[in-house]
């Protein structure tokens, strides 16, 4: 009886804490190491408030008062004039756009120009799904957070309403920032595990 809830419980955990996020969160982290400038990203994209614009290629980069993209190589689909886009114009002091080496998993950019005249810009894998999971990775070898124009910081990038609002985190520092559905759902099921390790005892 008592196996039997903590699997209910797991079961459950499961179920709830992949349904959790009505607003999805994709969180890109960028981190110094021994070998250069590390760039992860992880999450899910809420595309609703976004019109589809065009696929075709996109090249890989960063530029402090532009964009950022990284991930594996392909085609993307272009996506534009999203509906209350917000957040910082600029991540560091570089005005220059630098070249990110293509590297595994999905390729996920956005362009966050300022002005009211420039649109905004998100760039997903082809044929990407709303809500569908992303990850994506890349270094730039040799590089520091000085030499591509970075500032360390968390920036916030939001648009959509209601059921179409998302948000773009990007954290440029040593602590990585969790990915809230992946956070929530390793919690529960970890908890699970513990309630089965006890009555198992």
């Amino acid at each position: 009886m008592k196996k039997s809830f903590a699997l209910t419980f797991l079961v459950t955990s499961a179920i709830f804490g992949s349904a959790v996020p009505a607003q999805a969160a994709y969180v890109a982290n960028v981190t110094e190491t021994t070998q250069g400038v590390a760039f992860d990203g992880s999450g899910t994209l809420n595309t609703s408030a976004w019109s589809f614009l065009t696929d075709g290629p996109y090249s890989n980069g960063v530029q402090a008062s532009r964009d950022i993209s990284f991930g594996g190589s392909g085609t993307v689909d272009l996506l534009g004039n999203p509906a209350n886009f917000s957040g910082p114009t600029s991540i560091g002091a570089g005005t220059l756009r630098i070249s990110i080496p293509n590297g595994s998993g999905d390729k996920v950019g956005l362009v966050f120009l300022s002005g009211e005249s420039s649109p905004q810009y998100l760039s997903t894998p082809v044929s990407y799904q709303s809500g569908a999971s992303l990850a994506g990775s890349a270094v730039v070898s040799g590089a520091t957070f000085a030499s591509l124009g970075l500032t360390p910081g968390t920036y916030e990038w939001t648009w959509g309403d209601g059921a179409s609002a998302d948000s773009y985190t990007l954290n440029i520092g040593a602590n990585p920032v969790p990915v809230p559905a992946a956070a929530w759902l390793f919690g529960s099921a970890l908890a699970g595990l513990l309630v089965v390790r006890r009555e198992q005892s």
